[in-house]
């Protein structure tokens, strides 16, 4: 039985799905199966009931699922207390980062640390946020940047950024602003219920009351802007999460009466030490979404927030301000995300 099996097993149990947490750990589907099927051939029971809609844990598959936690849990404890008796400050980290985020920022973040930190080693995971809230609980990542907060034991969330959602559709010549009632009366390709953009449009149609219907559901980014940009069905989402293989045929529209936008945060461990090369690469992080937020990138829809600031919540001055500019210009929301991502790169 190696810690590898055990990792599997409980992100399995946290996303329910063998094919998501496959997805999510970026191993093939029949693999991740045998590690599972290996764990129950070590303790001679059935972990997990598989059907069409997921999988379900057994009453065995649930205390081995609270005995493989501890394990990871004592695991990473002794790891921690051997590298401070040895005097050593972490040098590798596994950041996670959402999909729109690792398209704005990842490359320019390994630029930064190889050039600041020669010694210091990332690994880029990409996941949903409910997914890097479960991977940062059970400490399989250093850091993270997602949306939140979800109910994690072991987690610390510090808001940082809003990142507004945008309406993405196939481009037919239409810009500028769309409001969001005409948003809800077109066919949508929407992630499930669990998902933070479908909880954020939920709570601001629930404001205009009109309810959401997605004609189709996906749990990936990247068949939303597929199935938009043969206009299928249009989708919602950050502005930085379209790819270069769709720029040219995608039309991005800033969603108006309300604004929708979700608060990310910074999420690490609670119980894990703060060491000197984890506080630099943080104050790196920070510096990068304080580039991304300046005011030549404001039309991918980000801004710092503030310490005395509600997470999630415009301030009324610039709420009126935006209200009555229609938000953001077209110029911004033509801009390809290419140009975009080069103007933030060239921020200090």
């Amino acid at each position: 039985m190696k810690l590898r099996q055990l990792d599997c097993f409980i992100h399995v149990c946290d996303v329910g799905s063998i094919t998501g947490a496959a997805r999510d750990l970026n191993i093939a589907q029949p693999a991740l199966g045998l590690q599972i099927r290996g764990l129950e051939h070590e303790f001679g029971a059935t972990l997990l009931v598989r059907s069409f809609r997921g999988v379900t844990l057994t009453p065995a598959g649930e205390e081995v699922l609270r005995w493989a936690r501890s394990i990871r849990e004592q695991t990473e404890e002794v790891r921690q207390r051997l590298s401070e008796m040895a005097g050593a400050d972490p040098t590798t980290f596994t950041i996670a980062l959402t999909p729109s985020l690792t398209n704005l920022i990842s490359g320019d973040l390994v630029e930064r640390v190889r050039a600041r930190f020669p010694d210091m080693r990332l690994r880029i995971a990409e996941g949903m946020s409910y997914s890097i809230a479960q991977w940062v609980d059970d400490r399989s990542v250093d850091i993270a940047i997602a949306s939140g907060p979800f109910e994690t034991e072991q987690v610390e969330y510090t808001p940082v950024v809003s990142e507004r959602l945008f309406y993405i559709c196939k481009n037919e010549g239409v810009e500028g602003p769309i409001k969001l009632s005409d948003v809800l009366q077109r066919p949508l390709a929407l992630p499930a219920q669990f998902h933070s953009v479908r909880s954020k449009l939920e709570e601001a149609a629930a404001t205009i009351g009109i309810p959401v219907q997605a004609s189709l559901e996906t749990a990936s980014v990247y068949a939303a802007l597929d199935l938009a940009s043969r206009g299928i069905a249009g989708s919602v989402g950050p502005y930085a999460s379209i790819a270069e293989r769709w720029s040219g045929n995608l039309t991005v529209r800033p969603i108006v009466e309300p604004i929708v936008e979700r608060t990310l945060y910074i999420m690490r461990p609670t119980s894990r030490r703060i060491g000197a090369a984890e506080q630099r690469l943080l104050q790196i992080l920070r510096n990068m979404l304080h580039s991304i937020t300046a005011e030549e990138s404001a039309g991918a829809g980000y801004r710092l927030l503030t310490n005395k600031e509600e997470p999630g919540r415009e301030p009324a001055s610039l709420a009126a301000a935006r209200k009555s500019s229609g938000g953001f210009s077209s110029y911004a929301v033509r801009r390809s995300p290419q140009r975009q991502m080069a103007r933030s790169r060239a921020a200090p």
